[in-house]
C-alpha cells in the first residue's frame, strides 16, 4: 500500500490515492486504518487543496469504505473514517467557495446519507474517543448544512451528544 499521496512536485498522486481508496475496502483493519490515517491527514493539511482533493478521493470512492470503517473499524480507523468525511461534507467559505466547490460538498453530503453514515457519526458521537467525537462531529456539522439531512439527523439522535 502506498502512503505517499503527494508527487515529489507536491500534486496529488492520483495512484497512491487509488490504492488507498481500495485498502479502505479491502484491507485488514490495520491497514484500513494507516490508509484511512493518511487520506485524512492529506485532507486536513491541505485547506487550499480540499475542495480539489476531496473531488479526487469521492471520485474514488472513499465516502462508502468510510462510512464502512465508522461502524466495524478499530478505534483509529473510526476517528480518521470521521475526519475524511468531515472534509469532504464541508462547504467551503471564502475564497475556498467556489460555485463547482460548493455543490461538490452538497453531493458528498447526500453521498453520506445514502450510504448509511448518520447513525454510525452519531454512535461515534456518543462512545467514541475524544479525537473521535471531535471528527465526528465535525462531520455531522457538515452534513446538517443542508436542512434535508436536518431531520434525519435529530432521529438518529445527534443533538444530545452536541450539547
Amino acid at each position: 500500500m502506498v502512503l505517499h499521496l503527494f508527487n515529489p512536485d507536491g500534486t496529488l498522486n492520483d495512484e497512491a490515492v487509488q490504492d488507498a481508496v481500495k485498502t479502505l475496502k479491502d484491507g485488514t483493519l490495520d491497514d484500513k486504518e494507516k490508509a484511512a490515517k493518511a487520506l485524512d491527514r492529506m485532507l486536513q493539511m491541505h485547506e487550499q487543496q480540499r475542495a480539489v482533493n476531496s473531488v479526487v478521493v469521492v471520485k474514488r470512492g472513499v465516502i462508502l469504505p468510510c462510512v464502512q470503517l465508522l461502524k466495524d473499524g478499530t478505534p483509529g480507523g473510526q476517528m480518521h473514517a470521521a475526519g475524511i468525511l468531515a472534509c469532504v461534507a464541508e462547504t467551503p467559505v471564502g475564497v475556498f467557495a467556489t460555485t463547482s466547490a460548493v455543490a461538490a460538498a452538497s453531493v458528498n453530503q447526500a453521498s453520506i446519507v445514502q450510504a448509511g453514515g448518520i447513525q454510525p457519526l452519531v454512535n461515534l458521537l456518543k462512545s467514541g474517543s475524544a479525537n473521535s467525537q471531535e471528527m465526528a462531529a465535525g462531520a455531522v456539522a457538515a452534513v446538517s448544512e443542508d436542512v434535508n439531512n436536518q431531520k434525519a439527523l435529530m432521529k438518529a439522535g445527534a443533538i444530545l451528544p452536541l450539547v
